[in-house]
């Protein structure tokens, strides 16, 4: 008899276990999203060398965007709790590409910081 009314409890013991472990699992679910490097600093650097500044003040520009970009990249991964991944992109076809995004941040930060 006892054996009869312990099978369902150790069923319902695991489902329970099973389900919190499931949920659990969820909440610290850490997303990845990907930045393409060689993108991130080509564009910018495209753009700067089809502005009419002079040559040495797109080199300031450049070094100060390249020594700005990791920091936003970090901060972007802290603020989104995600973890970023920096990659050669072969195919763009995922909604996890933050590229233009840490472009557009890292630019915003130089122009005023």
């Amino acid at each position: 008899m006892l054996h009869n009314l312990l099978k369902p409890l150790v069923i319902a013991a695991a489902i329970a276990i099973i389900s919190a472990t499931s949920y659990w699992v969820g909440l610290n679910h850490n997303s990845v999203v990907f930045i393409d490097m060689k993108q991130a600093i080509a564009r910018p650097a495209t753009m700067l060398a089809k502005s009419s500044l002079s040559p040495s003040k797109q080199q300031v520009i450049l070094a100060r965007y390249s020594s700005t970009l990791s920091r936003v990249i970090k901060d972007y991964g802290s603020n989104h709790h995600v973890t970023v991944i920096a990659a050669t992109v072969l195919y763009k076809g995922q909604a996890n590409d933050i590229t233009n995004e840490i472009i557009t941040k890292t630019l915003e930060r130089v122009r005023h910081g």
